[in-house]
C-alpha cells in the first residue's frame, strides 16, 4: 500500500468518525464549533500530510467525543462485560470424515446411515431432558394460572417431543 493511499484512507476515516460523532451526539456550542473542524478535515485535499497530524486531529476529535458522551445518563457497560464476550470452546467432537473409496457406493450410504443413526439417537437423549424441563415449566404455568390455551401449547410441544422420541427409538 503507497503512503498517498495509505494517508487518504486515514484521513477518510479521521473525517467520517468526525462527522459521525458529531451527528449523533446533541447539538452544543461546543459541537458547532467541533463540526467546524469536522469541515475543515472534510476539506483537506492535500496528501501530504504527517503522521504527527493525523494523530493531533485524531486526537482532538476523541477528547471532543469524550466531553460529549459524559452526558449520557447511564453509562454503557465495558466491552470486556460477560454480556459482550462469548464463551470460547474448542468443538469437543470431531467431526466425522469418510474415508474409504469414494467409488464403494454402498460404503459411503453406509457411512451416512450411521451417521443418521447417532444423529437420532442423541436426540433422543437431548429429548429426555429437554421433556422434563418443559414438565417443569408447565407445572409452574398450571401453578401461575396461565390460560388453558398457552398450557396446550405447552402441552402439544412435550407431546410432540415424546412422539418424536418414540419413533426414532425404533
Amino acid at each position: 500500500m503507497s503512503k498517498k493511499v495509505f494517508v487518504s484512507v486515514v484521513v477518510a476515516c479521521v473525517g467520517m468518525y468526525a462527522l459521525f460523532t458529531q451527528y449523533t451526539s446533541k447539538p452544543t456550542i461546543k459541537n458547532i464549533d467541533s463540526l467546524n473542524q469536522a469541515k475543515s478535515v472534510k476539506q483537506i485535499t492535500s496528501l501530504e500530510l504527517t503522521t504527527a497530524d493525523m494523530t493531533q486531529e485524531l486526537k482532538s476529535t476523541q477528547l471532543n467525543t469524550v466531553t460529549t458522551n459524559n452526558t449520557s445518563p447511564q453509562p454503557l457497560p465495558p466491552i470486556t462485560s460477560p454480556a459482550y464476550l462469548p464463551n470460547i470452546v474448542k468443538n469437543t467432537q470431531p467431526v466425522a470424515q469418510y474415508s474409504g473409496d469414494l467409488n464403494n457406493h454402498q460404503a459411503y450410504q453406509d457411512f451416512h446411515l450411521e451417521q443418521q443413526r447417532q444423529l437420532e439417537q442423541r436426540f433422543v437423549i437431548a429429548a429426555q431432558a429437554k421433556i422434563l424441563k418443559l414438565e417443569e415449566l408447565l407445572a409452574k404455568g398450571r401453578q401461575k394460572k396461565l390460560s388453558q390455551e398457552q398450557l396446550q401449547v405447552a402441552i402439544d410441544k412435550i407431546n410432540a417431543l415424546k412422539q418424536m422420541q418414540i419413533n426414532l427409538k425404533d
